[in-house]
């Protein structure tokens, strides 16, 4: 994993504020990506900025005499970067925060997807201090296609997934000896890129919630308690839920559907999902591609393959290969 830091209280003593600030501009670019950012008012100039590079995901952690800043359309034409990026309010002040004509307020721990590919900003009073996780944008819309839906939109601060991606974020840039070695970097990464996908599969449930409104929102959340309970019985149906919940078909579909994913798309992803947890983990090497078919809740291994291939670009078998021959090289 490789780290990097730059405190404003390391550069030369010769230089004044504006070189200072200069020198970081200049870092920041060549780190990451190029950004338009004001220094606050009568404050001297500060920044203490960790971060590190978890092969093609960035995380890090940034305080500075910041009132403003942007990533322009101008930025994006000279440093091309597309990257997604859960940002997280991490001082004790408010956020404000704007992309694709969407203007929030970042509570204290609260957090808004960003997005590289569009002019954006945040201000302060002040200063200026969030925790980020950036990802390739085709990453994330692999494994969470609604993700993109989300830009601008202030996320729950009591998200169960963002409060332990910041967590795991602060051990990362905390910790002075996790070594650089293969097997444990595509760990890390991975476990970066499942908690964003999580962080936003909650926020993406929780919307709909909010605009359905008390009575609405309870059922929708009783619908999907029920679908994430028996998802993985092949004969699992719509009917199933009805009459477990007291609902009419044609009432649970429209609930669904107004959600932004029918029953049936629901049900597919998590079952996709669970079959790709199998394939990649020690533990299920044993099992013959079938078998994590039927136990992922498909009755059937030729239907499952298509659909395999269709959301993750390669067959069952190909995914279990190259995942095992990416653990063997870097076990040595």
């Amino acid at each position: 994993m490789q780290k990097v830091r730059f405190f404003s209280e390391d550069l030369p003593a010769s230089l004044d504020d504006q070189g200072k600030f200069n020198a970081w501009l200049a870092f920041y670019a060549g780190f990451y990506t190029t950004l338009e950012i004001k220094r606050a008012e009568h404050h001297p100039f500060f920044v203490r900025f960790a971060a590190a590079q978890v092969a093609q995901i960035r995380l890090g952690r940034i305080e500075g005499s910041f009132s403003r800043v942007a990533r322009t359309a101008t930025a994006m034409e000279t440093a091309e970067n597309n990257d997604f990026l859960i940002a997280m309010n991490i001082a004790s002040t408010p956020l404000f925060y704007s992309q694709a004509g969407r203007d929030v307020t970042l509570e204290a721990g609260s957090a808004v997807l960003c997005t590289n590919a569009e002019p954006g900003v945040v201000e302060a009073e002040n200063a200026i201090s969030w925790m980020f996780v950036g990802l390739p944008e085709r990453a994330l819309r692999k494994s969470c296609p609604g993700a993109v839906d989300l830009i601008g939109r202030a996320f729950d601060p009591a998200n169960p997934s963002l409060r332990q991606l910041g967590r795991y974020v602060s051990m990362l840039l905390a910790a002075d000896d996790i070594p650089d070695e293969p097997a444990l970097t595509a760990h890390i990464e991975s476990s970066l890129h499942d908690l964003v996908v999580l962080a936003c599969d909650f926020e993406r449930e929780m919307a709909p919630i909010a605009r359905m409104g008390e009575a609405r929102g309870a059922q929708f959340r009783g619908v999907l308690a029920e679908i994430k309970a028996s998802f993985l019985h092949p004969e699992f149906s719509v009917s199933d839920v009805c009459k477990k919940l007291g609902l009419s078909p044609r009432y649970l579909q429209a609930l669904l559907t107004e959600s932004g994913e029918n029953f049936t798309e629901r049900v597919m992803e998590l079952r996709l999902q669970k079959s790709r947890k199998l394939l990649e983990r020690a533990a299920s090497q044993h099992m013959k591609i079938g078998d994590i078919a039927y136990t992922s809740g498909f009755s059937n291994s030729s239907y499952f393959n298509r659909r395999f291939k269709a959301r993750f670009g390669l067959s069952p078998g190909e995914w279990r290969s190259k995942k095992n021959r990416n653990l063997s090289a870097a076990l040595g």
